[in-house]
């Protein structure tokens, strides 16, 4: 049986499949420094081929823009490489970058033509396979998504088959019996591993943990990620960490964890997801003052930024914003609507029902 490979090593693949596909990795960068780091930083990055990096270091690059305090400069280095080498030098590999790189710009119906079109040509890469999967999730076709994965079959271990399948089939928000089905079925699962690989058991804490959390369970979602390593994790994972943690009222640990975080990451411009999380926090924290309300601010002026721009790719956290930090319901409606006009997983319906819901 074939081995994963590299996008299913260690950390890599839990920003893969991750919790909210849709959480966006970057701070904010204005539109000056952007191109002042073009000109700067990358050179010419599509001018001669010395100056360009190889497909396996973008590969690497591209995955390390998940981590906290790198997605800035993945952004800015590396976009215009790969559109180059998908263009100039069309192979498999230039083509599963490329549709990696429009999901990350939320153009997912481009990502899923490149996507077919790799998969006509080599249907056993596993990479591109769980790709279509992912994308095929935000987009609410869960069965497509669940078929996806089945066609792993054979080519990847059997036990990442099923997570990406029991995943899929899970996200009907309207089948709570099923999703409690899936949770059991996927422990079980685990326990009859022995001895999983890493990366595998890595991906199945991360699934576990989400499903938890939506069947209002947090207790158990921590546990699931209790041997995870924050600092080596995605934003995304990040920011599940922190969603179950206010899930259980531990505002002040978000508050002292997350700025660590950044330190160590040596990052000052914080993505809008972990400012979001510690805006929530520090709202609902007993122990701040009134005129303690740093994060709130920082946050007030990302959200005003976003919305100046109309950034809708970052809808989910606008949306929270006006439901947990600076309560709107009109905005609210507004951005969680959009939200859901581009992604369907379950926390997104549920995003979007809590805003309809009186009182949100």
């Amino acid at each position: 049986m074939k081995k994963l490979c590299l996008i299913l090593s260690g950390y890599v693949l839990i920003g893969i499949i991750c919790y909210s596909r849709l959480i966006q990795g970057h701070g904010y960068i204005p539109a000056a420094d952007a191109e002042h780091s073009w000109g700067s930083s990358a050179g010419a990055v599509t001018g001669s081929p010395r100056e360009m990096l190889s497909l396996a270091e973008l590969a690497v690059l591209l995955e390390r823009g998940q981590l906290l305090g790198q997605s800035e400069w993945m952004a800015v280095k590396i976009k215009r490489q790969i559109h180059s080498y998908y263009h100039q030098e069309p192979g498999i590999k230039s083509a599963y970058l490329y549709a990696k790189l429009l999901q990350r710009e939320h153009k997912f119906s481009q990502a899923l033509d490149v996507l077919t079109a790799l998969l006509e040509q080599a249907p056993e890469q596993a990479n591109a396979r769980l790709l279509q999967a992912n994308i095929l999730m935000v987009q609410g076709f869960y069965h497509k998504a669940k078929q996806s994965c089945l066609a792993l079959t054979g080519h990847i271990a059997l036990t990442a088959v099923a997570i990406c399948a029991l995943d899929a089939d899970s996200q009907d928000l309207g089948q709570q019996a099923r999703l409690k089905q899936n949770y059991q079925s996927l422990i079980n699962l685990l326990a009859k591993d022995k001895q999983p690989e890493q990366a595998i058991l890595l991906w199945a804490n991360q699934v576990l943990a989400e499903m938890a959390l939506r069947l209002n369970r947090p207790l158990a979602a921590q546990q699931h990620l209790r041997g995870i390593a924050l600092s080596r994790a995605p934003v995304s994972l990040i920011a599940l960490w922190a969603d179950i943690e206010l899930a259980l009222g531990h505002d002040d640990l978000l508050l002292t964890r997350l700025p660590a975080l950044a330190i160590q990451a040596q990052t000052q411009s914080l993505p809008d997801a972990i400012l979001l999380r510690l805006a929530i926090a520090e709202k609902n924290s007993k122990t701040q003052t009134a005129n303690n309300s740093q994060w709130q601010a920082l946050m007030a002026e990302r959200v005003k930024l976003r919305e100046s721009r109309r950034e809708n790719d970052h809808g989910a956290q606008l949306a929270r914003y006006y439901l947990d930090v600076h309560p709107d319901s009109n905005k609210a409606k507004h951005w969680a609507a959009i939200n859901y006009q581009q992604a369907k997983m379950a926390s997104d319906r549920a995003l979007l029902d809590r805003a309809l819901s009186p009182g949100g």
